[in-house]
């Protein structure tokens, strides 16, 4: 992977990080709470959604 891909997928996760942080405030559930919600969220994208994260890629890059 070079290193502008690479960039991109921090990018990505940074922006899922914040929405995911969110989410969290909204609902009143502490930060720590942020793996697990984490974990639910790519999992549910790897069995619901795998070609999603190369559209949420595209966004990140404004392409």
């Amino acid at each position: 992977m070079g290193k502008v891909e690479e960039r991109k997928q921090e990018a990505l996760w940074h922006f899922i990080e914040a929405r995911l942080e969110e989410v969290l405030e909204k609902a009143g559930l502490p930060l720590e709470a942020l793996p697990a919600l984490e974990a639910g969220y790519l999992a549910a994208l790897e069995d619901f959604a795998p070609g999603i994260l190369g559209v949420f890629a595209k966004e990140v890059a404004g392409v």
